[in-house]
């Protein structure tokens, strides 16, 4: 990493007061294409000293707020000082679902615990806020922007971080206020910069990192001045989601998250530090080993088919969109189609590499053996093009053709690295994913899906990082680059899953999308983008609170269950009884 000397420090001070004047101009654009579109400018000012006013000038987000005002307050109980205090989070702006689903939660844990629930957000972002202040919560915290010379500070202070950091690897290990702040930063710059990668100290680098810092310090000075029992947060990712997640499990207070992006959720619980790298979709082991141990051959059965529907394109409504997008019905193609196709020989195995989002979930799952997903992708091209006796075959991730700002993608990294190559090609875009299962020796993924997916159909999966069921040691896990490298050369020397490491795949597999999933009555399905129809979304609302009834909550159920258990997720106990054939109410 190059020395910062004072020539490049002018540099980026030169370049931070440019993009002050941009972000400027942003917020004075916001008044126009946010505050006169979506706020009655009379009641926005009124709502600056009355709390109590919907600014809002949706008719579908009045009603929707009103709807769920007198939903909430039928519940409230008799004002009294309340012990555990509960922080409610929404970073996620433009998108009420996220707020939404947290209050929600909130509200579980204020009924089951006797809790006070505390809002947290933006302080520009006065849609979270409104729909907060719908669920009865009063009180306030705010993360601000802050002047224009407290930012300047901040960015002076990450140059003088970055002038003892020798390199971005140094950088990505960099820890403030006791967590992983170097990981945060860089993950945060490759999404919001649309660069895959990063190898050297960069203006947007220094700036992202000043905010965080900035955000941080907010957030350390917050949690000295409340004692939280935990915080209700859905977005664990980038700044300042992150560092919010980080510190409150550094302080050893417990953060709920939701895990889904429908009506069918459920609810994660963070009880330590060391689950930072933990994803919200990680099932808790113990629920795996009672279904493993009283229901194999039933839960292996129903996770085979589930799997074999999902690649045939029988993706259902609750699904992620990702998995929507990757399944989707298509054309069905033969190994000797394809071979023919390519000009490939059709004695040698094919060997299928699934690429990942370049610029989103870099560190999702915690250890890894490449700095990034490009990184990897890198490497793995490299080292495969002079290993012609397989024929290899790369499918970009479907995310490629939604983050157009990206800088790059699988398939210009493919036609860079290996495009002249005969045994190597790009994946048709038309190719049935149960087509890609049936002509596939193997496959090969950094940390994705796709490696518990392939295992449950016997074929082996080759991965170079954690995943989220690491634990059931399935998969070819290189433990070193060279281990990686090598599997890469000796794929026929790889023995198939066995029976075993087959039925544990199919097992999780169903637990994951069934067991863990619970109808919430009071959220429809959503999609989790600003292309969210907000109007629909609202609707969709008003229709299922018209019809709730809080005797009937499943979920809550579910949840209240959770909580006596102190279980790290919600578990849907009636699908659970079903499959281990428990007759009477109670799962123990």
């Amino acid at each position: 990493m190059k020395k910062l000397n004072i020539y490049y420090i002018f540099i980026y001070l030169f370049a931070f007061i440019i993009k002050e004047a941009k972000n400027f101009l942003v917020k004075f654009s916001r008044i126009y294409k946010v505050y006169f579109k979506y706020y009655n400018i009379f009641r926005f000012i009124i709502f600056q000293f009355n709390k109590d006013i919907n600014p809002s000038n949706e008719k579908s987000f009045i009603e929707f707020i009103n709807k769920n005002k007198k939903l909430w307050n039928l519940k409230k109980k008799k004002l009294k000082r309340k012990k555990k205090k509960v922080l409610i989070t929404s970073f996620v702006h433009f998108h009420p679902a996220y707020p939404y689903a947290n209050c929600i939660i909130g509200k579980y844990i204020e009924e089951y615990y006797d809790s006070e629930l505390i809002g947290f957000c933006d302080s520009y972002d006065y849609l979270s806020e409104v729909i907060m202040r719908s669920f009865g919560i009063k009180k306030f915290y705010y993360l601000y922007e802050k002047n224009f010379f407290t930012r300047t500070y901040y960015f002076l202070l990450a140059i003088k971080i970055l002038r003892n950091i020798k390199n971005i690897n140094e950088f990505i290990k960099f820890e403030y206020n006791k967590i992983d702040l170097g990981k945060i930063v860089y993950d945060d710059v490759l999404r919001r910069t649309g660069h895959p990668t990063l190898n050297k100290i960069s203006f947007m680098l220094i700036y992202h990192l000043s905010q965080a810092l900035n955000k941080s310090d907010q957030y350390n000075k917050i949690l000295k001045k409340i004692s939280l029992d935990s915080i209700v947060q859905s977005e664990t990712q980038f700044i300042p989601s992150a560092i919010i997640f980080q510190q409150t499990l550094k302080k050893k207070i417990k953060v709920y998250s939701r895990e889904g992006a429908g009506k069918k959720m459920s609810v994660k619980i963070f009880f330590s530090f060391s689950e930072r790298y933990t994803s919200r979709d990680e099932p808790p082991k113990n629920i795996f080993d009672i279904i493993y141990k009283n229901s194999r051959t039933l839960t292996s059965k129903l996770g085979h088919k589930l799997i074999k529907d999902r690649l045939r394109g029988h993706t259902k409504e609750d699904d992620v969109r990702d998995s929507k997008w990757a399944h989707q019905s298509k054309k069905n193609y033969s190994k000797k189609e394809i071979c023919k196709k390519f000009n490939w020989d059709v004695k040698k195995p094919i060997i299928l590499i699934f690429s990942h989002s370049l610029i989103d979930g870099n560190f999702s799952y915690g250890a890894r053996i490449f700095k990034d997903n490009l990184t990897w992708l890198r490497e793995t091209l490299l080292q495969i093009k002079d290993v012609n006796k397989f024929n290899w075959m790369i499918k970009p991730h479907p995310m490629d053709w939604y983050y157009k700002f990206a800088k790059t993608t699988t398939e210009n990294e493919y036609t860079k690295i290996t495009g002249d190559k005969r045994h190597i090609k790009i994946c048709p875009k038309n190719i049935s994913s149960i087509s890609l299962s049936k002509i596939s020796k193997a496959i090969v993924t950094s940390h994705g899906t796709v490696s518990i997916e392939y295992v449950c159909l016997g074929i082996p999966a080759i991965t170079a990082g954690r995943t989220s069921f690491s634990y059931l040691d399935i998969n070819y896990r290189a433990s070193s680059k060279n281990k990686f490298f090598y599997y890469l050369n000796n794929i026929e020397k790889l023995s198939k899953p066995n029976k075993t490491q087959i039925e544990k795949a199919r097992i999780y597999s169903y637990m994951y999308s069934t067991v863990l999933k619970t109808n919430n009555d009071l959220i429809p399905n959503f999609i989790n983008t600003r292309d969210v129809d907000r109007n629909k979304f609202f609707k969709d609302c008003i229709s299922l609170i018209s019809k709730y009834s809080h005797k009937t909550d499943e979920f809550r159920n579910m949840v209240f269950h959770q909580f006596k258990k102190k279980s790290s997720q919600t578990i849907n106990l009636n699908v659970l009884r079903k499959v281990l054939k428990i007759k009477n109410n109670k799962y123990k």
